[in-house]
């Protein structure tokens, strides 16, 4: 038996991002900022949201919490 099934009314959500994901030294820095701007990004929007559904769908996720801690740019990393 699932939590869901002994618990009533429980959601779970599926979270992408934080802070380990939107730190300077991480590899995934500009995952969001590469997702959302430039040449192509409709096409990765769709490719993020379509992952996204699928995901939900396969594991019985209720909703996602995007937690996209800041819009990287070199200004916002002080970076000159």
């Amino acid at each position: 038996m699932t939590a869901k099934e002994t618990t009533p009314g429980l959601q779970v959500w599926l979270s992408v991002g934080g802070w380990m994901m939107s730190y300077q030294n991480e590899a995934t820095l500009e995952t969001f900022s590469e997702i959302v701007s430039g040449e192509g990004k409709d096409e990765r929007q769709r490719a993020f949201i379509d992952s996204l559904i699928t995901t939900l769908q396969e594991y019985g996720f209720d909703g996602v919490d995007l937690d996209w801690w800041v819009l990287v740019t070199p200004y916002c990393l002080g970076w000159s």
